[in-house]
């Protein structure tokens, strides 16, 4: 029989329970289970036992006083709708096992790092436990107070990165596209940082997701992929508007093979580079890097390697562009260059010398033509849209896409009747007439666009200089430092 100060000490502990077990707000059947599971609890403080198995019994909270438990060595929580975990389990210091897989938990307590002596932790089928670099930075931590035991596991859920900076990439590319989809709060308010299901309004979070998620090994090491990704992902945090120019091409690159997303990420990393440059001679200077990076996959193209390409252009932009650098033809490394290419092995035979010199010759021509000759490119070709909305003013594109006659044609369209038996032919005929005048708008646009490169490039004429390899162009010693 136990001593008398001890039967207090356990009829103490037990009427503690019980704001726990009659809470507020709870139905009859928690009570019960409560209950149930309260006698388990009792049982192992009164013994001083070393294990508690409360799995399977639906419970929605563990009581305060379940850190008064110090002989725990074992405790077993899995298949309950646990959301939380009190502050207090982090004074099992004798705790060896905790199981808690198959709840509902949405964060962890920070305490749990208190957990000096556990070997075990299982937290699978948690999908709810925030993929935040706090939950990681807790679990991390409790990897490292716990290093000291032998075969220490933690049992990570699948949907949280093991790596905080992983984690935090995401997090930013999250808090990015919130800030993006600010004035749509039914959009803004579904983005989260796992897997993106909806494609169409995240696109480059889905790309971020494959390309960290995808042939790690082949690529080389995490920190290489983070180094890769994290200066993109804080330029887009700092400016979200930047996704206006990313996404499209985070699209492309999305739906194809395990290459494609590399390729993808060098392109918009250096999108940013261009969209960050103050001033447009700055501007064209870096949209040379992506058109000597298009020459580059330009020439892959006419090996015809099919089934390889995305892993040979990749492997090709690596090879040039470190020749490049090494050889001093450019002063800094490119934005989202490649460091470890999938599959690589089976292109390797054509990374020969021979062939990527002949094609550093055709890049290094690419990277010396005047800036005139940039500013046609880019104003004329594919770049041109994307061009006009970085340099000219948002209130001048808004005036001219918004002309009196495109808003005129569209409330016209607006106020059709679609019982008006001749509703089709109107349609088609409004329609024609929108498309022209918005043909029209976007010529204004694209003659506005051109008008002001040049007028920026004669502002600010480039000095002759000679080249890294001592001939003279007419770019200046700035023209290569990209």
């Amino acid at each position: 029989m136990l001593p008398k100060n001890n039967l207090d000490r356990v009829k103490e502990f037990k009427e503690s329970l019980n704001p726990w077990i009659n809470e507020q707000g709870i139905d009859e059947e928690q009570k019960k289970n409560r209950r149930q599971a309260s006698t388990k609890i009792i049982d192992v403080y009164k013994n001083s036992k070393t294990e508690l198995d409360l799995s399977d019994n639906q419970i929605t909270s563990l009581p305060e006083t379940i850190g008064n438990l110090t002989s725990l060595q074992e405790l077993y929580l899995s298949e309950n709708q646990l959301t939380s975990l009190p502050e207090t389990i982090g004074n099992l210091n004798s705790l060896q096992i905790l199981n808690l897989s198959d709840n509902q938990i949405t964060s962890l307590p920070e305490t749990i790092g208190n957990l000096t002596s556990l070997q075990r932790l299982f937290l699978i089928n948690n999908d709810q436990l925030s993929n935040t670099p706090e939950t990681v930075s807790i679990l991390e931590n409790l990897e490292l107070v716990n290093n000291h035991n032998d075969g220490f596991i933690l049992g990570w859920p699948e949907h949280l990165d093991r790596n905080i900076l992983v984690t935090k990439i995401k997090s930013l590319i999250c808090d990015a596209y919130k800030e993006y989809y600010s004035s749509k709060p039914e959009i803004a308010e579904k983005i989260g940082i796992n897997e993106p299901i909806d494609e169409e309004t995240t696109p480059f979070l889905r790309l971020a997701h494959r390309f960290m998620k995808e042939s790690l090994d082949e690529r080389g090491s995490m920190k290489k992929i983070v180094d890769m990704m994290l200066p993109v992902a804080e330029s887009i945090k700092k400016d979200p508007s930047l996704l206006e120019h990313i996404d499209a091409s985070a699209s492309i690159h999305t739906d194809a093979c395990i290459n494609q997303p590399v390729a993808g990420l060098t392109e918009i990393a250096n999108i940013i580079d261009v969209v960050k440059a103050e001033t447009i001679p700055e501007k064209l200077e870096k949209v040379k890097v992506i058109m000597a990076i298009n020459v580059i996959r330009q020439e892959v193209g006419k090996f015809n390697r099919k089934g390889v390409e995305a892993e040979l252009a990749n492997a090709m932009l690596r090879e040039v562009h470190n020749k490049l650098l090494s050889e001093g033809e450019i002063k800094e490394k490119w934005s989202g260059i490649p460091d470890g290419i999938a599959y690589e092995r089976l292109v390797k035979n054509l990374l020969v010398d021979e062939v990527v010199n002949k094609i550093k010759e055709k890049v290094i021509l690419e990277l010396n033509k005047p800036l005139e000759v940039v500013a046609d490119n880019v104003c004329e070709g594919t770049l041109g849209d994307f061009w006009s909305k970085i340099i000219l003013d948002k209130e001048y594109l808004s005036k001219i896409n918004e002309s009196e006659d495109v808003l005129t044609i569209k409330s016209q369209i607006e106020k059709l009747d679609n019982n008006d038996e001749e509703y089709q032919k109107k349609i088609e005929e409004l329609s024609k007439e929108l498309k022209k005048a918005e043909l029209s708008c976007k010529e204004k646009i694209l003659t506005k666009s051109r008008e002001e490169t040049f007028k920026a490039i004669e502002a600010n004429p480039p000095s002759k200089s000679p080249t890294p390899s001592g001939k003279e162009h007419p770019q200046g010693s700035e023209s290569r430092k990209m």
